[in-house]
């Protein structure tokens, strides 16, 4: 996978914009440790 030159943490950096990114295309990028946060967190506030 190629690396992006501009992501949003980086064009944000300083803090003058933001940006909404929608949970699916924020799950193209994460790794294991992110995918079991988010389901246990889930998993949680289904109980």
């Amino acid at each position: 996978m190629t690396e992006n030159k501009y992501t949003p943490e980086k064009i944000c950096a300083d803090r003058t914009i933001r940006f909404n990114i929608p949970i699916y295309q924020r799950l193209f990028s994460w790794d294991k440790e992110n995918y079991r946060g988010i389901i246990e967190q889930y998993e949680r506030s289904v109980q």
